[in-house]
């Protein structure tokens, strides 16, 4: 996507990147390497990266904004869009709490189970099947 135009990368402490494109087996490889998803979109539809990182087992930290399948405080943090004092807290929250963390990567991954693209092909035939039919 476009980057933030309001945030540097030479603003970024050094464990952040921007990696910009990625193919899927190196994103992959690259989510594996991760302790926490933090997507903090201003705007998706039904963000697939979400859906990537339930199902690699990973916390996630977005917005509403993303679209997500996810409850707060269950199986992800939601953060306002913009706000980036509550952006960190989440964070640090995550980082101080290891059983928090694990607990919402465990509940996002269960909840992945329900999220393939046979289970979404099964589902839009359903909605298609229903407008169609009425």
């Amino acid at each position: 996507g476009i980057p933030d135009t309001e945030i540097k990368v030479s603003q970024l402490p050094p464990n952040c990147f921007v990696h910009g494109w990625t193919g899927t087996a190196e994103l992959i490889d690259y989510l594996k390497s991760m302790d926490v998803f933090v997507f903090p979109t201003t705007f998706e539809g039904s963000s697939y990266a979400i859906y990537q990182a339930m199902a690699l087992k990973l916390p996630v930290i977005t917005t509403l904004n993303s679209g997500t399948v996810l409850t707060p405080g269950e199986s992800c943090e939601i953060v306002e869009v913009g706000d980036k004092t509550g952006l960190l807290n989440a964070m640090d929250k995550l980082f101080q709490d290891p059983e928090y963390r694990q607990k919402l990567a465990e509940r996002a991954y269960a909840l992945s189970g329900q999220y393939s693209w046979n289970d979404y092909t099964i589902r839009l035939e359903k909605i298609l099947n229903e407008s169609y039919i009425h």
